[in-house]
Protein backbone atom coordinates (compact mmCIF):
# COMPACT_ATOMS: atom_id res chain seq x y z
CA UNK A 1 0.00 0.00 0.00
CA UNK A 2 1.63 3.66 -1.01
CA UNK A 3 0.45 5.75 0.91
CA UNK A 4 0.87 9.56 -0.61
CA UNK A 5 0.05 12.76 1.74
CA UNK A 6 -0.21 16.24 0.98
CA UNK A 7 2.37 19.33 1.46
CA UNK A 8 0.33 19.90 4.79
CA UNK A 9 1.72 16.96 6.10
CA UNK A 10 4.59 17.95 5.94
CA UNK A 11 3.99 21.37 7.91
CA UNK A 12 2.45 18.84 10.12
CA UNK A 13 5.54 17.38 11.05
CA UNK A 14 7.85 19.72 11.42
CA UNK A 15 5.37 21.56 14.27
CA UNK A 16 5.32 18.06 16.20
CA UNK A 17 9.11 18.67 16.27
CA UNK A 18 9.17 21.90 17.76
CA UNK A 19 6.06 21.10 19.80
CA UNK A 20 7.31 18.24 21.40
CA UNK A 21 10.94 19.38 21.94
CA UNK A 22 11.72 15.71 22.87
CA UNK A 23 11.49 12.23 22.01
CA UNK A 24 8.02 10.69 21.29
CA UNK A 25 7.40 6.69 22.14
CA UNK A 26 5.97 5.13 19.46
CA UNK A 27 5.23 1.94 21.48
CA UNK A 28 4.07 1.71 25.01
CA UNK A 29 7.41 0.10 25.66
CA UNK A 30 9.08 3.22 25.34
CA UNK A 31 7.06 5.16 26.97
CA UNK A 32 8.14 4.61 30.64
CA UNK A 33 11.75 4.96 29.68
CA UNK A 34 11.41 8.43 28.19
CA UNK A 35 8.61 10.06 29.89
CA UNK A 36 8.50 9.70 33.63
CA UNK A 37 5.65 12.80 34.67
CA UNK A 38 2.21 13.19 34.08
CA UNK A 39 2.16 16.38 31.72
CA UNK A 40 5.73 15.16 29.73
CA UNK A 41 3.19 11.82 28.78
CA UNK A 42 0.07 14.11 27.97
CA UNK A 43 2.30 16.36 25.75
CA UNK A 44 3.45 13.25 23.99
CA UNK A 45 -0.28 11.61 23.65
CA UNK A 46 -0.73 15.08 22.13
CA UNK A 47 1.80 15.31 19.88
CA UNK A 48 1.57 12.01 18.59
CA UNK A 49 -2.09 12.84 18.02
CA UNK A 50 -1.77 15.74 16.18
CA UNK A 51 1.00 14.24 13.40
CA UNK A 52 -0.99 13.03 10.37
CA UNK A 53 2.42 11.45 9.16
CA UNK A 54 3.80 9.54 12.30
CA UNK A 55 -0.32 8.43 12.17
CA UNK A 56 -0.34 7.36 8.40
CA UNK A 57 2.71 5.87 9.21
CA UNK A 58 1.87 3.82 12.29
CA UNK A 59 -1.15 2.89 10.67
CA UNK A 60 1.10 1.15 7.86
CA UNK A 61 3.10 -0.68 10.31
CA UNK A 62 2.78 -4.16 9.02
CA UNK A 63 1.05 -3.89 5.71
CA UNK A 64 4.18 -3.11 3.33
CA UNK A 65 6.16 -5.17 2.31
CA UNK A 66 9.81 -4.59 2.13
CA UNK A 67 10.26 -4.29 -1.28
CA UNK A 68 7.24 -1.49 -1.61
CA UNK A 69 9.04 0.20 1.06
CA UNK A 70 12.34 0.32 -0.45
CA UNK A 71 10.45 1.09 -4.09
CA UNK A 72 9.31 4.60 -2.29
CA UNK A 73 12.47 4.98 -0.45
CA UNK A 74 13.86 5.09 -3.84
CA UNK A 75 11.41 7.77 -5.32
CA UNK A 76 13.58 10.86 -4.86
CA UNK A 77 10.87 12.35 -3.18
CA UNK A 78 10.66 13.33 0.60
CA UNK A 79 10.06 10.17 2.00
CA UNK A 80 9.32 9.60 5.77
CA UNK A 81 9.96 6.39 7.64
CA UNK A 82 9.25 4.09 10.54
CA UNK A 83 11.38 2.09 12.21
CA UNK A 84 10.71 -1.04 15.15
CA UNK A 85 11.08 0.12 18.24
CA UNK A 86 14.20 1.11 18.86
CA UNK A 87 15.72 -0.95 15.86
CA UNK A 88 16.92 0.21 12.65
CA UNK A 89 14.42 -1.68 10.29
CA UNK A 90 12.42 0.60 8.31
CA UNK A 91 8.71 -1.42 8.67
CA UNK A 92 6.15 1.94 6.86
CA UNK A 93 7.19 4.63 4.73
CA UNK A 94 5.43 7.18 3.37
CA UNK A 95 5.75 9.47 -0.13
CA UNK A 96 5.70 12.95 0.82
CA UNK A 97 6.11 14.50 -2.42
CA UNK A 98 8.73 15.74 -4.99
CA UNK A 99 11.51 16.80 -3.29
CA UNK A 100 11.74 21.15 -4.24
CA UNK A 101 15.06 20.93 -5.68
CA UNK A 102 16.31 19.01 -8.23
CA UNK A 103 20.13 17.06 -9.22
CA UNK A 104 22.48 18.99 -11.27
CA UNK A 105 24.78 17.86 -13.58
CA UNK A 106 28.70 19.08 -12.69
CA UNK A 107 31.17 19.49 -15.14
CA UNK A 108 34.04 18.74 -15.99
CA UNK A 109 34.66 15.67 -13.25
CA UNK A 110 33.37 15.46 -9.33
CA UNK A 111 32.90 18.04 -6.32
CA UNK A 112 33.83 18.02 -3.36
CA UNK A 113 29.67 17.87 -2.46
CA UNK A 114 28.72 15.77 -6.13
CA UNK A 115 27.64 12.16 -5.64
CA UNK A 116 30.10 10.88 -8.44
CA UNK A 117 30.37 7.56 -11.16
CA UNK A 118 33.24 6.69 -12.59
CA UNK A 119 33.27 4.68 -15.91
CA UNK A 120 35.49 2.25 -17.15
CA UNK A 121 37.03 4.87 -19.11
CA UNK A 122 37.78 6.88 -15.96
CA UNK A 123 35.14 9.46 -17.34
CA UNK A 124 33.41 10.86 -14.52
CA UNK A 125 29.41 11.49 -14.10
CA UNK A 126 28.66 13.72 -11.34
CA UNK A 127 25.52 15.44 -9.64
CA UNK A 128 25.31 17.88 -6.97
CA UNK A 129 21.79 18.55 -5.25
CA UNK A 130 18.97 16.93 -3.68
CA UNK A 131 17.15 14.67 -5.75
CA UNK A 132 16.64 11.84 -8.11
CA UNK A 133 17.26 10.96 -11.88
CA UNK A 134 16.81 7.71 -13.79
CA UNK A 135 18.64 7.43 -16.75
CA UNK A 136 21.88 5.01 -18.75
CA UNK A 137 24.92 5.15 -16.72
CA UNK A 138 27.16 2.22 -18.71
CA UNK A 139 30.47 0.61 -17.63
CA UNK A 140 29.97 2.38 -14.11
CA UNK A 141 32.92 0.86 -12.04
CA UNK A 142 32.67 2.98 -8.97
CA UNK A 143 30.25 5.07 -6.82
CA UNK A 144 30.88 7.80 -4.32
CA UNK A 145 28.52 9.85 -2.72
CA UNK A 146 30.76 12.79 -1.32
CA UNK A 147 29.18 15.24 0.68
CA UNK A 148 25.50 13.22 1.80
CA UNK A 149 24.32 9.85 1.40
CA UNK A 150 23.61 8.65 -1.79
CA UNK A 151 21.27 5.88 -3.38
CA UNK A 152 22.57 3.92 -6.64
CA UNK A 153 20.11 1.75 -8.53
CA UNK A 154 21.47 -0.53 -11.23
CA UNK A 155 19.95 -3.44 -13.11
CA UNK A 156 20.61 -5.94 -10.53
CA UNK A 157 20.67 -3.93 -7.47
CA UNK A 158 20.74 -1.00 -5.05
CA UNK A 159 23.17 0.55 -2.64
CA UNK A 160 23.42 3.29 -1.05
CA UNK A 161 26.83 5.00 -0.22
CA UNK A 162 27.18 6.77 2.61
CA UNK A 163 29.00 10.26 2.85
CA UNK A 164 32.23 10.44 2.44
CA UNK A 165 32.09 6.58 0.62
CA UNK A 166 32.87 4.96 -2.31
CA UNK A 167 32.09 1.88 -3.68
CA UNK A 168 34.06 -0.12 -6.05
CA UNK A 169 31.72 -3.01 -8.54
CA UNK A 170 33.51 -6.20 -8.71
CA UNK A 171 32.07 -5.93 -12.20
CA UNK A 172 30.97 -2.56 -14.16
CA UNK A 173 27.68 -1.86 -13.85
CA UNK A 174 24.62 -0.20 -16.05
CA UNK A 175 23.19 2.80 -13.23
CA UNK A 176 19.36 3.19 -13.93
CA UNK A 177 19.21 6.03 -11.18
CA UNK A 178 20.75 8.25 -8.72
CA UNK A 179 19.51 10.01 -5.78
CA UNK A 180 20.09 11.71 -2.35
Amino acid sequence: MILSLPPLAIAGLAAVVSFAGALVPTHPADAASVIDTPAAAAAAAAAQEADPVLSALQALEGKQSAAEIDRIVDTGHVVATYTEGTSSTIVAAVDLGPASRGLSFVAPGCSADSLCMMNTSNSPSAYTGVGSLTGTWKRIKSAAARGRNARFTWSGGALTVGAGQINYFGSPVTMTKVSR
